[in-house]
């Protein structure tokens, strides 16, 4: 009886797969003082907040995301008229109480506030509860490995079939932090603005492209702010900024096709201070842009072989 080896070529391309997904909860109050330059609260009106991330990590399979929430209170002070704001920071950090990540070298963290609340416990004195949601995705390094020849001497009398597939890869996955900075004016005819008591922004992706070596993408923040006139009065503002951002990358195939995902990190809106009539507001964003980047790829596969001259055993 004869006996020969054939080897198998392998062959891996480079990718990533989903490790887990995961929606954590996390609950953070604060008693917060009212400054001594602010008047005493009569009654609150509205409590809302922005979510800033400051960190995401992926350690030994457990997930940890820490920011700030910036929280505005609304309220009417005590023997006065108009509205006043109390602005004020929650730090917070959600982790994952077990290794649901194993594996996982990349965390994106969609964190956003599920309620926010405050009450008086006194003129002077609020209570805050916040409750946050965080649906954290892991991805893993996972090559696509498969068996692409066979490795035979003549005498074995091989014949072996190939054929090409295709295969949609996660290939790359980019991170970048960007400022962008803009302007909203106030249309004519409308009260300039005193103070701002609370902003709120939007993002929207609306184009992404891949030229060279360039990841381009584009879109809109979706701005909205309240303020008190100069004769105490709330108004609103809102508008549309387009932004354009570049991230390089190491392949050049323009047929990939790229998922973004932002993440604010802060944010400054304030009046100008060279505009008198507060008609122009100066705005300042941090974000933080994640880019899952897919390709299709070729791959010659190896199907079936036979023997014509000996019987093949796998």
């Amino acid at each position: 009886e004869t006996f020969m080896e054939l080897e198998l070529k392998k062959a891996c391309l480079d990718a990533y797969e989903t490790g887990g997904e995961w929606t954590l909860t996390q609950e953070e109050t604060a008693e917060t003082i009212v400054p001594d330059y602010c008047p005493d609260i009569a009654r609150i009106i509205h409590t809302g907040g922005n979510v800033y991330i400051h960190s995401r990590e992926v350690r030994d399979g457990k997930a940890a995301v820490s920011g700030t929430v910036r929280v505005s209170v609304l309220y009417t002070p005590e023997g006065e008229g108009g509205v006043r704001t109390l602005e004020f920071s929650m730090p917070f950090t959600v982790e994952s109480d077990h290794r649901s990540l194993d594996g996982c070298v990349f965390l994106m963290a969609d964190t956003e506030v599920e309620a926010l609340e405050s009450r008086m416990l006194n003129p002077r004195k609020i209570f805050t509860h916040c409750k946050l949601a965080a649906r954290l995705t892991g991805y893993r390094k996972a090559p696509l490995c498969f068996a692409a020849d066979v490795t035979a001497g003549d005498p074995l009398c091989v014949e072996k079939r190939q054929e090409q597939q295709r295969a949609i890869l996660l290939t790359h996955i980019l991170e970048k932090d960007f400022t962008f900075t803009g302007e909203l004016e106030l249309s004519p005819g409308r009260d300039g603005a005193a103070e701002l008591l609370s902003r709120q922004v939007r993002s929207t992706i609306t184009e992404t492209k891949l030229v060279g070596n360039k990841l381009i993408f584009k879109g809109l923040f979706g701005v909205s702010a309240l303020y008190r006139t100069a004769e105490g009065q709330c108004r609103t503002v809102t508008g549309e900024l387009p932004f354009s951002q570049i991230m390089e990358i190491e392949t050049e195939d323009e047929s990939a096709t790229a998922d973004l995902h932002l993440q604010l990190t802060g944010m400054d809106l304030q009046t100008d201070g060279n505009d008198p009539e507060g008609r122009e507001i100066d705005l300042t964003l941090y974000f933080h842009a994640s880019a899952l980047l897919c390709r299709e790829q070729e791959a010659e596969l190896l199907t079936d072989l036979y023997s014509t001259a000996f019987e093949v055993t796998y």
